[in-house]
């Protein structure tokens, strides 16, 4: 057994362990066990070790003669051998564990909690009502009170109603039609939607007429009544328009008068 121990130590020295670590410990543990016996080997064992460890120095000297003579070519590596390889990421990109995904999702998800927040809370101070930022900020801010099935389904409700309704709002400037526009807003449901175009009233982004000609109720009994007793609309907002453009250049030169 020590001449059996010593060709594993040769191979060791000259770096053979590293083809099959595996294959290799287990021929070492094999011939220590034989070794440290207190009975004698049986020659079935001693022929079992034997032709096994001829069988790895072979694999290895093979290895060694294919790649002198093709560095291109691949070395043979056992199974548990590239799974090492792609776990320490030597080789191609490391193989991720199936009980890592869960953390992982779970940490992406407070990464985007995390950046959410920080998008909702770091709003620019002087930032206008239709600056980007401030919508998104907003709209974030209300996306976060309900839940992902929730948010697939009132985000197919309220944008494709937010783009009708501004659609025939802006209809309605153009002249393209002239009759009401309501807003049943149930359980104050459009208040926000109300505060913001108030909002962009008091800073001169729309006229405060436009605004006026929206019939807002929160009871449909009462809307329908509104309805029916409203007339059609003409309002010429393009001289709305100019008439605030005026009244706007009037109060620059009066400031500037007064500043004088």
């Amino acid at each position: 057994m020590s001449e059996v121990l010593a060709q594993l130590e040769a191979l060791r020295q000259t770096g053979a362990h590293h083809r099959d670590p595996v294959r290799f410990a287990y021929l070492e543990s094999f011939a220590t066990r034989l070794a440290e016996s207190r009975r004698a080997p049986s020659q079935k064992h001693q022929e079992k070790l034997e032709k096994a460890l001829a069988d790895y120095r072979a694999r290895s000297d093979a290895d060694d003669d294919e790649s002198q003579g093709d560095p291109a070519t691949p070395r043979y590596e056992s199974p548990l051998a590239t799974l090492l390889t792609r776990l320490r990421g030597d080789g191609e990109a490391p193989m991720e564990l199936k009980a890592l995904a869960p953390i992982r999702e779970a940490q992406a998800r407070q990464q985007l909690a995390a950046r959410i927040q920080h998008a909702i809370t770091h709003v620019p101070g002087d930032a206008g009502p239709l600056n980007a930022h401030r919508q998104v900020a907003r709209a974030l801010a209300a996306l976060q009170d309900i839940n992902a099935a929730q948010y697939r389904r009132k985000l197919g409700e309220i944008v494709g109603t937010l783009d009708e309704f501004f659609e025939i709002l802006v209809a309605l400037q153009l002249g393209q039609h002239h009759k009401p526009i309501a807003i049943l807003n149930s359980e104050h449901y459009y208040d926000g939607l109300i505060e913001s175009l108030q909002h962009m009233v008091d800073h001169g982004f729309i006229e405060q007429d436009l605004l006026d000609i929206i019939i807002i109720e929160d009871n449909a009994h009462d809307l329908v009544e509104k309805l029916s007793k409203a007339k059609e609309i003409h309002i010429d907002f393009l001289a709305l328009k100019a008439k605030q453009r005026d009244d706007t250049a009037n109060k620059i030169h009066q400031l500037k008068q007064h500043g004088t």
